[in-house]
């Protein structure tokens, strides 16, 4: 294995050998996820004239065609992400390492992207999505039991 550390105990995900405690989610959370999600897979989409205009090396003819029928098309702002391509930004670079920060700054505030970029490296965020998935999903509580530290581990 690498020099990368992902596990997960109980409410405790770790990624890159720090240890960020992750609260249950609350309604709030989800929904502030979901949109997250949403914003993520709306951002591939562009107006039809940026697209048209990255493809300037076309022959001029269709270059002028293919403006034309950009600018019939309007804005590009009908164009919604479907319902499987925003579920598809929950396992992406992008939404993990946002996700992780999301819920990991709960009890970490002093956590940036940047700090969670760092850790959570591309080809090995679908490692940690299950780590925090795991953490996320972690239901068993015990009344009696004190309540978890906050902050994170150097």
């Amino acid at each position: 294995m690498d020099d990368l550390v992902i596990g997960v105990t109980k409410n405790v995900v770790t990624v890159g050998g720090r240890e960020f405690v992750i609260l249950p989610p609350t309604p709030r959370d989800m929904i502030a996820t979901a949109q997250r999600m949403k914003e993520l897979a709306q951002a591939q989409y562009r107006s039809p004239l940026d697209y048209v205009l990255t493809h300037s090396h076309l022959p001029p003819a269709a270059l002028s065609l293919a403006v034309s029928e950009a600018i019939k098309l309007g804005s590009g702002k009908a164009l919604k992400a479907t319902a499987d391509e925003v579920w598809e930004q929950y396992q992406t670079l992008e939404g993990v390492r946002w996700r992780v920060w999301f819920h990991a700054s709960k009890t970490c505030p002093e956590l940036t992207l940047e700090e969670v970029a760092a850790l959570v490296p591309d080809g090995e965020h679908i490692r940690v999505v299950e780590a925090l998935d795991a953490a996320l999903s972690f239901k068993e509580s015990d009344p009696n039991a004190p309540a978890p530290a906050t902050g994170s581990a150097s």
